[in-house]
């Protein structure tokens, strides 16, 4: 994701713990990930067992969509986070 400025300590803590709490946990969701000044990424999982699923990917993309702060986006599609992936 792209914020439309870069953000004092303050407000990227704020913008942090909003997606934390309102985004991830909230849909007993876990991600990882971070990034610097405007841009961030971030890879998400459901916590404990299980898999994310399509109603999620939509549930955080309309999350995205609502935020002031984010310039633009992207959710990618899902996929496996043990397996699958190229070296």
């Amino acid at each position: 994701m792209s914020l439309k400025q870069a953000m004092d300590e303050a407000a990227r803590d704020a913008f942090l713990d909003r997606w934390i709490e309102s985004a991830i946990e909230s849909h007993n969701l876990s991600c990882g990930g971070g990034g610097s000044n405007e841009r961030w990424g971030f890879f998400v999982t459901l916590s404990g067992r299980g898999s994310v699923t399509e109603e999620h990917r939509t549930e955080l993309s309309e999350w995205l969509g609502n935020q002031r702060e984010i310039e633009s986006f992207t959710v990618g599609p899902l996929q496996d986070a043990w397996h699958g992936w190229e070296e």
